[in-house]
């Protein structure tokens, strides 16, 4: 079973399975934890559950390259948008989602921090989470990343952007 609570996670995905590990170090008392790796789901996964479960021991992430990314000092820049990154990142296009058309990694990051978007961390990864719940969480982030009005459904929002895509490729 899986539990958030107890870092114990039953979950055959390799980015999953370090972060365990690296909550079980933390848990055993280590100070300094580095891991190799260039994989950006794994950073952003360091980045939420080191802030999430406040971990004080130093966390790295050390490229192929040998550049060192420091996740406790991301943590501290960041503050509680560690916990809404994860799910822009989820949203924007991660192992098993698509891309938002025309919207980039970058653009969705800018998008979160320049707003606040509380629903990306109090719904999305959560158990008991209905479908609903998710469009619910996830709509405010999307009609701002889509330039929309914040009151538009997602159906509306949709058809504004089909038909000024179609009204550019007529002319």
């Amino acid at each position: 079973m899986d539990t958030s609570d107890d870092s114990a996670f039953g979950h055959d995905e390799a980015d999953i399975t370090i972060i365990s590990y690296v909550l079980e170090a933390s848990n055993a008392g280590k100070s300094v934890i580095r891991l190799l790796s260039n994989d950006t789901d794994v950073f952003l996964l360091l980045v939420y559950w080191v802030y999430r479960a406040n971990l004080r021991c130093k966390i790295q992430m050390e490229h192929w390259d040998g550049a060192i990314l420091d996740i406790n000092a991301t943590c501290d820049d960041l503050g509680p948008k560690c916990l809404q990154l994860f799910g822009m990142h989820t949203l924007s296009g991660c192992d098993t989602t698509s891309y938002p058309y025309g919207k980039g990694r970058i653009g969705a990051l800018k998008t979160l921090l320049a707003g606040n978007f509380p629903g990306l961390a109090d719904v999305l990864g959560e158990v008991g989470a209905t479908e609903a719940d998710l469009l619910e969480a996830a709509k405010p982030f999307f009609l701002v990343l889509y330039d929309q009005p914040p009151r538009t459904s997602i159906e509306s929002a949709r058809f504004m952007l089909f038909t000024k895509k179609k009204r550019k490729a007529s002319k």
